[in-house]
């Protein structure tokens, strides 16, 4: 069980971006190397959460199944109390990372606290539970993803 500390930007978002795309879909394979090889261009702290702005080589964006807007999200930070605090969204626009946002779930106000990253989902009465692991996307299922040659010829990722 990790925990990180919400005021660790960097941390926190390294973490919260690797969990937000774990696993061996093809999707995400895809989308974790582009975060490999993206540049970061914004940090935008607002008192209520903060968002960081991705540039990725458009000749490394998602070309099958074509996706032009995509959320990854559902993981949450949970405090030792058993409270999600803040809530995490994975933009991806034009088959590209482009955004990551992360807000405060509880208050106005980004709480400074130590949480755990946890999946959410809500039961069959509404109550909110906390896994372990998750579904982050409704794009979970795809098996048939192709990246775009870079200009050498080298394939960045073909399945």
């Amino acid at each position: 069980m990790n925990k990180f500390y919400t005021g660790d930007f960097s941390q926190l978002s390294l973490a919260v971006i690797a969990r937000l795309l774990e696993g061996d879909n093809p999707y995400y394979s895809c989308l974790r190397k582009q975060f490999a090889m993206s540049k970061l261009t914004n940090f935008n702290y607002d008192g209520y959460g903060y968002t960081l702005d991705f540039e990725v080589n458009p000749k490394f964006k998602v070309i099958s199944p074509d996706v032009s807007y995509d959320i990854i999200s559902g993981l949450a930070g949970v405090n030792s109390r058993g409270e999600d605090i803040c809530g995490f969204a994975l933009f991806v626009r034009q088959g590209c990372l482009s955004q990551l946002d992360a807000y405060s779930l509880r208050t106005d106000n980004w709480l400074f606290e130590e949480v755990e990253l946890l999946y959410t989902e809500a039961d069959k009465h509404g109550k909110l539970i906390f896994l372990q692991n998750g579904v982050a996307s409704s794009i979970e299922e795809l098996t048939l993803i192709d990246c775009i040659e870079n200009e050498a010829g080298d394939t960045f990722n073909r399945w």
